[in-house]
C-alpha cells in the first residue's frame, strides 16, 4: 500500500499580519541587535531569490538560533522565518523539526490571538500534517479537529484552508487502514474544492492523487488507476515532473497490488526517472518507489534484486530514518524477508530489530502496541516476526521457534482485531481480514504442525478459534450488537436513530458502488462524476452523524461497546455440551492459497485434517459441479440439435466435480467415523457447494439418479456461518404470535432474456406455482397467506415481525458484484415509487424480526458477492442480520413446479415433528425415489440448503381465539353455576 504524497497544504507563508502593533518591545534590545537581525533576514531574502535550498535553511536556523540566545522578543520576522523552517523541514520529510517550528508558532498564538482567530487553525493545520506525515495520526486527528472547531465557529467554512480540513483527516484515515473513510473524506475535500477554487486549478491533481489512493486501499483498481491517470493529465500540462513521479510511482503500486510485477517494475523505474529530472534523488518519494519495486521482486522470487531495492531505499532515507519511520520501517521488513528467504536468520533479525525501534516510542506505556507510532504498521512487524519464527522452525527443525511464531500469529491477530474495532464502515472491517487472510494461513500452518508435533489439544482450541476468527465477524457484530443496546440499557429512540441512519447509509454505499460498477470510465465534468460527488457528500454526512451516535453510546454506556465487539470465540466444549446434536458432527472449513482445512468436532472427539487441495483447484472444481448441474436444465431448455451431447457432457461434468470434492472434503473424515447428522460451516467458495449432491462413489454409465450415491442418502446436513454465529442465531428470542406468513405474488410481465423463461423463479415472469404452493401450506399448517395482489412488498413488512415462520414463494435475483443489491420481488403496484417493489438485502440489515425460520423459496436467494472475510453476501445473510434462527436457501435458480413439490413435502415432515434438516433430507429423498429419472436430476432439488438452527418447529393446528373465548364463558357459568348448587337444593328440600 502506497503513500500519500506529502505537498498536499501549500499555506500561505505567513499567518501575522502586523503583529508589531500587539508585541511588546524588550527595553533590553539593543539598535546593535536589531541591525543584526535585519542583516540576516537581508541575507535570507537573497538565498530565496536565488532558490539556494540549503543556504535558506541554514540562514533561518541560524536566525532562530541568535533570537533565542539573545532572549530577543517574539516579532514578525521571528515567526515568517519559523514558518519558512516549517516549510522546508516538511518538504524534506523533516517532520519533527517542521512540527518544532509549528508549536514555536502555535505558542505565541494562543498567547496573543482570540480563540476562534483563523490563524490559529491554520497552525493547528500545518501541525496536523506533519503528525499525519510522521505518522502519528491520533495526534494529526487531534489538531484537525481544534482546526475544523476554530473554522466553523468564525464562520470561515468557505475559505481554502477549510478544504484541507478533510483532506487532513483523510490521510489519518488512510495511514490506519481505514481506506472506507478515507474515500468518503478525500471526496469531501474535493467536492469543497471545486466549489471554492474550481477545476482549472492545478492543485486539482493532489486530491485526485489521494483519492486513488484510498481506492487502491480497497483493491478498487479500476478506480484508482482512473484517478491517477486524471492527475497525470493535469501535472503533464503544467509540466510538474515532481507530480508525475508521484503518480507513476503510485501507479506502480496499483499493477503490484494486482499482480503484474513486471508492468508495475517498468512504472517505477519511469517514477524514479522523472524524481531525478526533478532533481529530487533523495526524496523520501524515492525510497517509497524503491520499497515497492522491493516488493514486486520478493513477490517475483528473486530475494537478491529484492534486497538491492530496499538497500537503495534506505540510502534514501538516510538522513531522515527517524523523521520516516514508515518508509524506513517497511524497507526493514523488507531486507528481512530477502534475507529470511535466503536462509539469513542472523540479518533478518537486526532488520526486524530495527524496524521496531523506529515504530515503537519509549512513552512509558506498558504494552508496546500502546506505543506503536502506527499500529497498523506494528501489527505488520508482528506479522513478520511470525513469518521468520516459522520459517527458522522449519529450517532449524525447532519446536521453540515453531510455539515463538505461534504466539507472534496470536499476537498479531489480536491487533488485527484491535485496528477493526475501531472502524466504522463494514467495508473497512471486513477487508481487514480479507488482506490479512495469508496471516491466518501461515497461523493455523503453525498451529497445525504444533498439534502434530505435541499431540497438545490445547492448539486443537487454537485451531478452532483462528478458523472462527475469519468468518463473518460483521455478522456476529451486527447480532451481538443489538443485543448489547439492550442489555447496556440504551434508550429505544437512540437505537432506532442508529438504525434509520444505517438504513440511509446502506442505500447510499450501494448507489455509490452500483455507479462505480457500471461505469467503464469517470471522465471530468461527466454526469458520472457530479453523481458520485453527490452521493459522497451525502455519505459523509450521513458518516458523521452516524459516528456521533456511535461514539454517544459507546460513551455513555460502555458495557455497549463491551458486549459489541467481543471476539471472544464459541470453545469446543460449549459445543459439544449445548449445540451439538448426539448424533451430529460439525465439519469446519478453512480454504487457503496452498491447502484446506478440515475441523471435525465429534462428542467424544476432535480431529484436524489437512487436505492438499489449493484454493484454486477448489475453485475450478466447484464451478464445474455447478455448471454440470446447471447445464443439465439448460440443454434441456435450450432448442439447439445438439442437446442430447450438452446434457451428457454436463452430467459428466457434474459426476466427476461431485465425485473429485467428496474425496477431498468429506473422504478423510469417513475413516474416523461419520454419524448421521452434518453441521457444516464452509469456508468461501464452499459456501456455493450442495454437499447433498456430493457423489461417494461414481455412478455406472447410463444409471438412473435414484441410484446415485448421493452424500443426502446416509446424512442430514446443515451449515452455518460459523460456530459463534450458530449459538447466536439459536439463542435469538422468539416473540412471533402468529404462526406461518405465506408470501405468493403475481408477475405479469414476462422476459425473453433467458433459456429457462418461463419455469425458474429467478426471471421476474409468471408464475405457475409459487401461489398454489403457499395455499397448500396454508391448508396444512394453518397461518395467513399473502396471495396475488395483497404479496406487496409493504404488506410484508408490516406482517413479518409477527411471524414466526416467514415463507416466500416468488423470485430472487442475487447480485455477484454488489451483494447487497440481490432482491426479493413482491406485486408491483402500479405507478409505485418503491423501485418496482423489491426487497434488497441491504434493507433486511434494519429489519427487526421474530422468525424461528425464513423458507425463501426463490431464485439464488443462497448465493451472491463473495466477500473476503465475511462470506457470501445473500439474501439468506440479510434474512440473519434481521434476526431469523434458521433460514432455508437456494444456491441457484429453482424449478417452478418442483419448488412447490418438494416444500409441500417438507412442511408435512415439519408437521410431524422432524427437525430442519430431516426434514428437507426426506422431502428430497422422495424427489428422487418418485420422480421420473430427469426430475430426479440434483438440479431440482439440491438447491434448497438449510442454515442455522435446525431445531423442530411447533405446526401443530393451534385452538382460535373464538374457540378459547367460548371455553372461557362456559368455564366461568360452571363455576357459577356450581357455586350457587347448594342454595337452589336447599329451597327444593324446604319446599
Amino acid at each position: 500500500m502506497t503513500t500519500p504524497q506529502p505537498r498536499l497544504i501549500q499555506y500561505s507563508a505567513i499567518f501575522i499580519c502586523s503583529l508589531l502593533s500587539t508585541t511588546p518591545f524588550l527595553s533590553g534590545q539593543t539598535a546593535a541587535q536589531l541591525a543584526e537581525v535585519s542583516k540576516k533576514m537581508e541575507t535570507l531574502k537573497t538565498f530565496q531569490e536565488r532558490k539556494n535550498g540549503n543556504q535558506i535553511i541554514a540562514t533561518a536556523e541560524e536566525i532562530v538560533q541568535y533570537y533565542e540566545t539573545n532572549g530577543l522578543p517574539v516579532d514578525d520576522d521571528l515567526l515568517e522565518v519559523r514558518n519558512l523552517l516549517s516549510t522546508r523541514y516538511f518538504v524534506q520529510g523533516e517532520f519533527r523539526k517542521s512540527i518544532d517550528q509549528d508549536l514555536a508558532i502555535l505558542r505565541f498564538q494562543e498567547a496573543n490571538f482570540p480563540d476562534n482567530d483563523e490563524r490559529l487553525a491554520i497552525s493547528y493545520l500545518n501541525l496536523c500534517e506533519s503528525c499525519n506525515q510522521w505518522r502519528r495520526t491520533e495526534r494529526a486527528r487531534t489538531y484537525c479537529r481544534k482546526a475544523q472547531q476554530i473554522m466553523e465557529a468564525a464562520q470561515a467554512t468557505d475559505s481554502e484552508d477549510y478544504i484541507y480540513i478533510f483532506m487532513e483527516l483523510g490521510t489519518s484515515a488512510i495511514y490506519e487502514g481505514d481506506y472506507e473513510s478515507a474515500v468518503t473524506l478525500y471526496q469531501k475535500s474535493l467536492d469543497l474544492f471545486l466549489k471554492i477554487i474550481g477545476p482549472d486549478d492545478a492543485a486539482l491533481t493532489d486530491f485526485y492523487y489521494n483519492i486513488s489512493n484510498a481506492y487502491l486501499g480497497q483493491r478498487a483498481h479500476k478506480e484508482a488507476l482512473e484517478y491517477l491517470r486524471k492527475a497525470y493529465r493535469i501535472d503533464s500540462l503544467t509540466n510538474n515532473p515532481f507530480g508525475m513521479a508521484d503518480i507513476l510511482d503510485n501507479m506502480g503500486a496499483v499493477y503490484m497490488d494486482q499482480g503484474d510485477y513486471k508492468r508495475s517494475e517498468g512504472f517505477l523505474k519511469k517514477a524514479i526517472q522523472y524524481y531525478r529530472k526533478a532533481g529530487q534523488s533523495n526524496h523520501p518519494h524515492v525510497a517509497h518507489a524503491f520499497n515497492i519495486t522491493g516488493n514486486c521482486y520478493l513477490e517475483m522470487g528473486k530475494p537478491t534484486e529484492a534486497r538491492r531495492a530496499f538497500n537503495n531505499a534506505l540510502s534514501v532515507l538516510e538522513e531522515s530514518a527517524e523523521d520516516q519511520p514508515v518508509k524506513v520501517s517497511e524497507a526493514c521488513r523488507g531486507l528481512a524477508e530477502g534475507y529470511q528467504a535466503s536462509n539469513n536468520f542472523e540479518l533478518a533479525h537486526s532488520f526486524l530489530d530495527r524496524s521496531e525501534k523506529l515504530i515503537v516510542m519509549d512513552d512509558g506505556a506498558e504494552l508496546l502496541a500502546d506505543r506503536a507510532v502506527d499500529l497498523s504498521e506494528y501489527q505488520k512487524l508482528i506479522g513478520a516476526k511470525a513469518n521468520l519464527a516459522f520459517r527458522e522452525s522449519r529450517v532449524l527443525q525447532s519446536l521453540d521457534k515453531l510455539k515463538l511464531a505461534a504466539a507472534y500469529y496470536d499476537q498479531s491477530i489480536q491487533l488485527i482485531n484491535t485496528i477493526r474495532a475501531g472502524y466504522d464502515g463494514k467495508n473497512a472491517k471486513s477487508q481487514i481480514l480479507s488482506f490479512n487472510r495469508k496471516l491466518f494461513e501461515r497461523a493455523l500452518e503453525a498451529n497445525v504442525v504444533l498439534l502434530q508435533q505435541t499431540r497438545d489439544t490445547r492448539y486443537e482450541e487454537a485451531i478452532f478459534k483462528l478458523m472462527e476468527q475469519g468468518k463473518s465477524m460483521l455478522l456476529l457484530e451486527s447480532l451481538r450488537g443489538d443485543g448489547a443496546k439492550r442489555y447496556a440499557g440504551i434508550p429505544e429512540e437512540l437505537i432506532q436513530a442508529e438504525k434509520s441512519l444505517e438504513l440511509d447509509l446502506s442505500d447510499v454505499e450501494s448507489d455509490i458502488q452500483a455507479l462505480r460498477s457500471g461505469t467503464p470510465s469517470i471522465t471530468a465534468g461527466s454526469l458520472t462524476e457530479k453523481q458520485l460527488a453527490k452521493l459522497h457528500s451525502n455519505l459523509f454526512t450521513l458518516r458523521t452523524k452516524h459516528r456521533q451516535i456511535i461514539d454517544q453510546m459507546e460513551n455513555e454506556y460502555p458495557r455497549y461497546f463491551a458486549a459489541k465487539y467481543d471476539t471472544t470465540v464459541i470453545l469446543s466444549n460449549t459445543i459439544k455440551e449445548t449445540l451439538l446434536p448426539p448424533t451430529g458432527t460439525l465439519i469446519e472449513y478453512f480454504v487457503g492459497d496452498e491447502f484446506t482445512l478440515i475441523f471435525k468436532l465429534m462428542a467424544k472427539e476432535i480431529k484436524v485434517y489437512k487436505s492438499e487441495v489449493s484454493k484454486a483447484e477448489l475453485e475450478k472444481q466447484v464451478r464445474q459441479m455447478r455448471n454440470g448441474i446447471y447445464g443439465q436444465q439448460t440443454a434441456q431448455a435450450g432448442s439447439s440439435l445438439n442437446n442430447a451431447d450438452t446434457y451428457q457432457s454436463s452430467l459428466q461434468q457434474y459426476q466427476e466435480a461431485a465425485y473429485f470434492l467428496f474425496q477431498k472434503l468429506i473422504s478423510p473424515l469417513v475413516a474416523d467415523g461419520l454419524p448421521k447428522q452434518l453441521i457444516i460451516i464452509p469456508d468461501g467458495i464452499l459456501g456455493y457447494v450442495p454437499f447433498d449432491a456430493l457423489l461417494q462413489e461414481l455412478p455406472a454409465s447410463g444409471a438412473p439418479f435414484r441410484d446415485f450415491d448421493f452424500l443426502i442418502r446416509e446424512h442430514q446436513i446443515s451449515y452455518n456461518y460459523s460456530a459463534v454465529l450458530w449459538q447466536e442465531m439459536r439463542e435469538q428470542p422468539i416473540q412471533g404470535r402468529g404462526k406461518v406468513l405465506g408470501v405468493a405474488p403475481s408477475f405479469e410481465v414476462r422476459t425473453t432474456d433467458l433459456a429457462l423463461e418461463g419455469h425458474t423463479r429467478g426471471n421476474l415472469g409468471p408464475l405457475d406455482f409459487n401461489q398454489p404452493e403457499v395455499k397448500s401450506i396454508k391448508r396444512m399448517v394453518g397461518g395467513k397467506a399473502l396471495i396475488d395482489q395483497q404479496a406487496t412488498k409493504a404488506a410484508f413488512l408490516s406482517l413479518a415481525p409477527d411471524y414466526r415462520i416467514l415463507h416466500l414463494s416468488t423470485h430472487g435475483l442475487a447480485n455477484n458484484r454488489i451483494g447487497k443489491a440481490s432482491f426479493l420481488a413482491f406485486t408491483e403496484i402500479p405507478d409505485s415509487i418503491d423501485e418496482n417493489e423489491r426487497l434488497y438485502v441491504r434493507e433486511l440489515y434494519n429489519l427487526d424480526l421474530n422468525a424461528e425460520m425464513v423458507v425463501l423459496s426463490a431464485c439464488e436467494t443462497g448465493i451472491g458477492e463473495l466477500q473476503g472475510g465475511e462470506g457470501v453476501i445473500s439474501l439468506a445473510r440479510g434474512f440473519s442480520y434481521a434476526g431469523a434462527k434458521s433460514i432455508i436457501m437456494t444456491l441457484w435458480k429453482v424449478d417452478d413446479a418442483k419448488s412447490k413439490e418438494l416444500m409441500v413435502h417438507y412442511y408435512r415432515y415439519l408437521k410431524e415433528g422432524l427437525t430442519k434438516s430431516a426434514a428437507l433430507q426426506q422431502s428430497k429423498l422422495d424427489i428422487i425415489a418418485n420422480s421420473r429419472n430427469d426430475l430426479a436430476h440434483p438440479f431440482y432439488w439440491a438447491s434448497f440448503v438449510p442454515m442455522g438452527d435446525m431445531s423442530p418447529v411447533s405446526l401443530k393446528p393451534g385452538i382460535s381465539w373464538w374457540v378459547i373465548l367460548l371455553v372461557g364463558i362456559i368455564l366461568l357459568f360452571s363455576i357459577y353455576f356450581f357455586t350457587k348448587k347448594p342454595d337452589i337444593l336447599k329451597t327444593k328440600y324446604t319446599s
